[in-house]
């Protein structure tokens, strides 16, 4: 039977990854795959850098003290979700941009553009004139990064992440492949505690949060494209 705290940092996990996130998959057609080959291709940049998000027993014990649900609702939206200054340089969907790029010059040898402009709100009906000239748009948007500890280990620290990806022909302003991704931990003896996490300018909490990313392109590799 789940104590307060874990039925807490549940809600919390489910308020961060929820909501209207579209999940589906849509894999590339054989003819879609086809028509890749040879075109030039670009990525959405944006100017709204992700930081991880933390919820840790205190604010979980802080929310269910404020309210129950509500507080709880209240909290891990606001106040028990803090920021870490400084954690990456660069979004998750950067390193995902990098690792998706490479495969689609390697297996479909496409040409990459790059595109300096920053798109925070990218509306393939609305095209702004430096994609005109592109064959395909990637956008990979960061849905959830968050911080927890382990239910039943409470000193303990994993990460979650979620993204989606969209890829865009723009000739007919259609997405023709699309994909969701979802990384949850697995606790384990050598998983890091609050401190370990940012020591060494935050290497362990960069380590696994790569393994996530690295699950998360696997996903759309396998799924997508």
């Amino acid at each position: 039977m789940l104590n307060i705290k874990s039925f807490l940092l549940l809600l919390g996990i489910s308020i961060v990854f929820s909501g209207c996130v579209n999940k589906t998959i849509t894999p590339l057609t054989p003819k879609s795959s086809k028509n890749l080959s040879g075109k030039t291709f670009t990525i959405i940049k944006r100017d709204l850098p992700t930081l991880p998000q933390i919820i840790t027993p205190t604010a979980a014990l802080s929310a269910s003290m404020l309210g129950g649900l509500t507080g709880a609702l209240v909290n891990f939206t606001d106040d028990s979700k803090t920021t870490v200054d400084k954690a990456f340089s660069n979004t998750p969907s950067s390193y995902i941009y990098t690792n998706i790029a490479m495969t689609l010059e390697e297996k479909y040898k496409m040409k990459f553009v790059n595109i300096e402009k920053i798109t925070n709100e990218f509306d393939i009906n609305n095209l702004p004139k430096e994609y005109e000239n592109i064959d395909y748009i990637i956008d990979h948007k960061d849905i959830g990064w968050l911080v927890n500890y382990y239910p039943m280990h409470w000193f303990s620290y994993g990460i979650y992440y979620s993204g989606k990806l969209k890829i865009y022909d723009v000739s007919s302003k259609k997405v023709v492949a699309e994909g969701y991704c979802h990384y949850s931990p697995t606790y384990d003896t050598n998983s890091p505690s609050y401190d370990e996490l940012f020591e060494n300018n935050n290497q362990k909490l960069m380590e696994i949060t790569k393994v996530a990313l690295d699950q998360c392109i696997k996903t759309h590799l396998e799924k997508v494209y």
